[in-house]
């Protein structure tokens, strides 16, 4: 019962359904894009994270200083749910400056956001 608890308290908070639905619509995302995008400190990138990937919503891969975040497989209707979900933040125009940033993050690629926001940060 408690992986319940933790998947729909993960599910629970704005912030990890917009992680969660940055995610899916990249297929992968580094830490740096979903702050970036986002607007969240590192800290509060990285604890939003740590509880999907405990709720078992995302996995991460690294690559050298780089954490990468995409979506976990899941078991029966935890695989429903989520795509249902993120099919509902899809249809809402609850947030579209975040899919408008989403579709110029795809153009523009991995750790490549800077170009989007005119930072001078090296990629």
């Amino acid at each position: 019962m408690s992986k319940m608890v933790k998947r729909l308290k993960a599910l629970a908070d704005k912030t990890r359904l917009y992680i969660l639905y940055l995610i899916a619509q990249t297929d992968e995302c580094c830490v740096c894009e979903i702050q970036e995008l986002l607007d969240l400190t590192a800290p509060t990138a990285s604890r939003n994270l740590r509880i999907l990937e405990e709720a078992g919503f995302v996995t991460k891969r690294r690559a050298g200083k780089w954490m990468y975040y995409r979506l976990d497989k899941m078991q029966g209707n935890w695989e429903k749910l989520r795509t249902d979900l993120l099919q509902a933040a899809s249809d809402s125009d609850d947030n579209p400056d975040l899919t408008d940033k989403i579709k110029a993050f795809a153009e523009a690629g991995c750790c490549s956001t800077s170009r989007l926001t005119g930072d001078k940060r090296e990629s």
